[in-house]
């Protein structure tokens, strides 16, 4: 397991191998031909603006599930610098298909949903996203972000319930959003605070 260095910058590139190009690449493709195999069943902008979305809110979720399971059951609600520092290799796999569906939901979004792209929430999000992403990847910091997606499961509510009506359900989303943008976002803070108040890595 490898810990973030605070003595080396945040953008170095000397972290990255060929595979995880391959893998990146790999995402950008699976997020592509996923996209073009659903747009045909939704004929308007604003609800194909939310097919990648619905991809990547899914996947990241479920795997984040596991890992703050795992979490839980080892460390109990106190987790250590050990285990949010350092990555393995699906950890680093899923920063990796984050970052490509950030770069898919732009590029895809300016030929096929351009007006859904909000400067704000699409363009300055992504881009401060994808960087932050870079320097963790950089620095083997992959799982730390990883169990930040465990957020996203109010996103993949929502998007479902965009693209299929039927599945919305407001009072589920308004639950999850409590539990996982709130009380989990607050019991994560809380977490990286205890283990390094002067801020290195919150």
């Amino acid at each position: 397991m490898t810990s973030v260095s605070i003595y080396t910058p945040w953008l170095k590139t000397d972290s990255f191998s060929q595979e995880d190009g391959a893998i990146f690449l790999a995402c950008c493709g699976v997020i592509t031909v996923f996209f073009f195999l659903m747009k045909g069943n939704f004929p308007t902008d604003k609800s194909r603006a939310w097919i990648v979305t619905l991809l990547g809110s899914f996947i990241m979720m479920i795997v984040a599930t596991v890992y703050v399971v795992e979490a839980v059951s080892l460390h109990g609600f106190v987790w250590t610098l050990d285990y949010i520092h350092g990555e393995d290799k699906l950890t680093r796999i899923m920063v990796l298909f984050f970052m490509a569906i950030n770069i898919m939901d732009l590029a895809l979004g300016s030929m096929f949903y351009p007006k859904y792209l909000d400067p704000l929430s699409a363009y300055f999000h992504h881009t401060v996203y994808l960087i932050f992403a870079f320097c963790l990847l950089a620095h083997h910091y992959a799982r730390g972000l990883l169990v930040c997606f465990f957020m996203e499961w109010p996103t993949f509510l929502l998007a479902l319930g965009s693209l299929y009506p039927s599945c919305r359900h407001d009072l589920l989303f308004g639950i999850l959003f409590f539990l996982t943008r709130l009380a989990y976002n607050i019991f994560l803070i809380v977490n990286l605070y205890n283990m390094a108040p002067e801020g290195l890595i919150w």
